[in-house]
C-alpha cells in the first residue's frame, strides 16, 4: 500500500478546475504534515494556505515544466486549484539553516504524500517569484517563504520509465503522456 502511494505521488502540472480544493483538505495535508521530524525539533515551519480568488491570483507568479519551456506550463485552465505557501518564521530559524531546508522538503513531501491519499495531487514549486507572492498575500515580514505548493486533482498521465544511471533524467512527453525517467534502484546503491 505504501509503495503504491509513493509510486502515485508525482509532480503533476495539470489540474482539473471542476474538483476544488476546500479549506478542510488543505488542513488535513497540514493535520498529517506536523508529525514529520523536524531538526532540533523546531517546528519553524508555517504555511498560507490559498484558496479560491487568491489561488487564481498566483497564476504569473510561478512556472512549471522547467524542462519542457516550449509547453508554457501550465496551460490555461489546468492551474493548481489551490496552494500551500511553505514559510520560515524567521523568529524561530534562519532561512539558509541547513536542517531548516531539510525540513522544508520532509514537511512539503508529507503534504504532498497526503494529497495523493485523498485522492488528489501536486507539485513542489520553487520557481516563483516569492517577493511578489509575499506582497500580494499580505504576509508578515517575519515569515520567509521557501516553497509553493500547488495542489488539485490529477488531469494528466505520468508513466515511470526506467532508465540506467548512464541514461538522461530529463522529463518529457510522447503523446500528451509525461514520462519520467527515474534511475532503477540496483545503479543508486553504492
Amino acid at each position: 500500500m505504501f509503495d503504491d502511494l509513493i509510486k502515485k505521488n508525482r509532480s503533476y502540472r495539470a489540474f482539473d478546475h471542476k474538483v476544488v480544493l476546500t479549506k478542510e483538505n488543505l488542513t488535513k495535508m497540514i493535520e498529517c504534515a506536523r508529525y514529520s521530524p523536524s531538526a532540533r525539533n523546531q517546528q519553524a515551519i508555517k504555511f498560507k494556505l490559498i484558496l479560491g480568488k487568491s489561488a487564481s491570483d498566483m497564476g504569473g507568479l510561478y512556472k512549471l515544466g522547467g524542462a519542457l519551456p516550449e509547453l508554457n506550463l501550465p496551460a490555461k485552465g489546468t492551474e493548481p486549484t489551490a496552494f500551500i505557501l511553505v514559510t520560515i518564521d524567521s523568529n524561530l530559524a534562519k532561512k539558509d539553516d541547513k536542517y531548516t531546508i531539510m525540513d522544508v522538503g520532509i514537511i512539503s513531501h508529507s503534504i504532498l504524500l497526503k494529497a495523493t491519499d485523498m485522492g488528489f495531487g501536486g507539485i513542489m514549486i520553487g520557481a516563483a517569484n516569492f517577493d511578489k507572492i509575499k506582497q500580494v498575500l499580505e504576509l508578515d515580514d517575519r515569515y520567509i517563504p521557501m516553497l509553493l505548493l500547488g495542489l488539485g486533482k490529477p488531469s494528466e498521465n505520468i508513466i515511470v520509465k526506467d532508465i540506467s544511471d548512464k541514461s538522461s533524467r530529463k522529463y518529457y512527453r510522447e503523446d500528451s503522456v509525461h514520462i519520467v525517467p527515474k534511475v532503477n534502484a540496483e545503479e543508486l546503491i553504492l
